[in-house]
């Protein structure tokens, strides 16, 4: 997330150098200066305009506080002519906060609060789900999500929603916590032309009005994306998992869903049952890229990426 610092955020501590605000302001740069967030001016129209911008307010400080702004500004503030104009950020400024606005506006102690809780990513099962999520988005994104979880104090955090329950966990997000919170759900659609039960239509309605990001799948569930060449390395590796067919009815289940009308939308945890996590987590498939492309899902993918991506 971007925290585009205004004019007025920095003029509070400057008239109240010894002020509870201006502390938080000092912590608010420390932590918005380091990974997953960006610290940001607001909008300068050349580069240049952002370094006399630092001067004239630092230049008001006493030498204390000028020491401690200026080294959170020199660690990791930039300009927001450089930053990626879709990903998800927040105006801060010395008044209260009005999250009804886009960005968002937040109060020096709001957007503090904001910055010290973890990302949540919402999930309907934190087991399947999560690994599904990990294996499509890419390596690098992977393996920065990973560090983040791990970290003593997680930036990010996978949350298990509950598959009829997760609209009543994601309603009763707090508007702060909504500002750090993105969701996956399936469409639950048995077909292509079918309309998207109303579980999913109430998902979306919370994702307009309480204003977290939403993904919602194209097809059916996250089992409808295993690629035909994944389901052919599960049909050949009968002894890897307790399966519940014979390898002969595993081969034929493949070979039907070669048609990829029928397979997005067809029940498929019936075939796979629990099985689905372990065959997204295991590296011994032999993941490849061109997997997903032949699949038909790598535009979606790409789509669920970026989201992902723009919003942590």
């Amino acid at each position: 997330m971007i925290f585009e610092f205004t004019e007025d955020a920095f003029r509070r501590a400057t008239e109240h150098p010894a002020s509870i605000s201006a502390s938080a302001l000092v912590a608010l740069l420390h932590h918005a200066s380091e990974s997953p967030h960006t610290a940001a001016y607001e909008p300068v129209d050349e580069p240049d305009d952002a370094k006399t911008w630092r001067s004239r307010w630092l230049s008001r400080l006493d030498v204390r506080l000028r020491a401690e702004i200026d080294a959170s500004l020199r660690s990791g503030m930039t300009s927001v002519v450089y930053a990626s104009p879709r990903k998800a950020r927040v105006r801060v400024i010395a008044r209260q906060s009005n999250l009804t606005i886009k960005p968002p506006e937040l109060s020096i102690d709001d957007a503090l609060a904001v910055v010290k809780g973890p990302f949540s990513i919402w999930l309907e099962d934190n087991e399947s789900d999560r690994e599904f999520l990990l294996r499509l988005v890419g390596h690098s994104l992977r393996q920065r999500l990973l560090l983040l979880e791990s970290q003593a104090s997680p930036a990010v955090r996978f949350e298990h929603g509950g598959g009829n329950v997760i609209n009543r966990q994601l309603e009763n997000l707090t508007p702060l916590r909504a500002l750090r919170s993105w969701a996956m759900v399936d469409s639950d659609r048995e077909e292509p032309s079918a309309d998207l039960p109303q579980k999913v239509k109430d998902i979306i309605a919370s994702s307009n009005k309480n204003g977290f990001r939403l993904h919602v799948l194209k097809r059916r569930e996250i089992e409808n994306y295993i690629p035909l060449g994944a389901l052919d390395w599960w049909c050949r590796n009968e002894t890897t998992y307790n399966q519940q067919f014979t390898a002969d009815c595993r081969s034929l289940l493949v070979r039907e869903l070669t048609r990829l009308d029928t397979r997005s939308f067809i029940d498929m945890k019936i075939a796979l049952g629990r099985q689905c996590a372990q065959i997204f987590s295991d590296n011994a498939v032999g993941w490849r890229p061109a997997w997903f492309n032949a699949d038909g899902s790598e535009s979606e993918f790409n789509e669920l990426r970026s989201s992902l991506e723009e919003s942590i």
